[in-house]
């Protein structure tokens, strides 16, 4: 009897999101896909060897993500700064300082977009380039 590889295991979905959440390998969903550093990211997941980086340019596709999770940020920082704080501004002045506000959320932003692109790109592409 042969052994299944990793990518022959068919990963619960649920356990997909939860990679996600906590920035785990999109393959084996176990190894870490950053290091304890700021923006160091692994090259290869510490458990199935998974490579993170495809290609050249692999996470310009991580834009797609961010955008998505940085404009409804934008947009609840906006309505919670005009219903609460600045009532008296037109909604269309209250984007600035709710865009300002939303600076801190730029680093994590961009480690969980790379980590939502490289799910994305390996759900519908699995093969190892």
């Amino acid at each position: 009897m042969r052994e299944e590889t990793v990518n022959e295991i068919e990963q619960p979905v649920g356990s997909r999101w939860i990679a996600i959440l906590k920035s785990r390998c999109p393959q084996c969903y176990r190894g870490r896909v950053y290091a304890n550093r700021l923006f160091h990211m692994h090259e290869r997941c510490p458990r199935c060897g998974c490579t993170f980086k495809r290609e050249p340019g692999y996470f310009l596709g991580a834009m797609y993500f961010s955008y998505a999770f940085a404009i409804p940020a934008i947009a609840v920082l906006t309505l919670l700064l005009w219903l609460y704080v600045l009532p008296e501004w037109q909604p269309h002045w209250v984007l600035f300082p709710a865009t300002v506000l939303s600076l801190p959320l730029v680093l994590p932003i961009w480690r969980y977009s790379r980590v939502a692109w490289m799910h994305f790109d390996r759900k519908f592409d699995p093969e190892e380039r």
